[in-house]
């Protein structure tokens, strides 16, 4: 009787260089990164993935800019996107903490930035500051 053979598991290895570190992780697993980290890290992976969508940051920027509430129409043309796509940023922003939706005197709802995400501001400044003066 010939004994049946099983092919060893195959890994990949997450560069986690700039941590010191890489993690040799099972292929059919997902790495958490949180248990391997410090919990800031999976936070942080959290926002940046949130505001890499599709004209996320752009509404931040904008709202950033205005400096007041928003309505959805006035951020829709701003930002050059459809309905659906700002409509759903907006939610995912909010329920992430970095906007909020105000009431104004016209009785439509207004978007803002949220004190807490005010204090990106600097940051978002810098970024693209950063990208528009970067050599190509």
């Amino acid at each position: 009787m010939v004994e049946a053979v099983t092919a060893p598991p195959k890994y990949h290895w997450r560069d986690l260089s700039f941590m010191g570190t890489a993690a040799c992780v099972d292929a059919g697993e997902t790495m958490d990164i949180e248990a391997a980290c410090d919990p800031v890290y999976g936070q942080m992976d959290d926002l940046l993935e949130i505001l890499t969508r599709s004209k996320a940051l752009h509404i931040m920027l904008v709202l950033d800019q205005k400096g007041y509430p928003m309505r959805f129409t006035d951020l829709k043309r701003r930002v050059d996107s459809s309905s659906t796509t700002v409509s759903r940023r907006l939610k995912e922003l909010q329920d992430h903490g970095l906007i909020e939706q105000t009431a104004d005197s016209e009785e439509a709802g207004g978007y803002a930035l949220t004190e807490q995400a005010r204090t990106l501001s600097p940051i978002f400044h810098d970024l693209f500051n950063w990208v528009a003066n970067r050599p190509q």
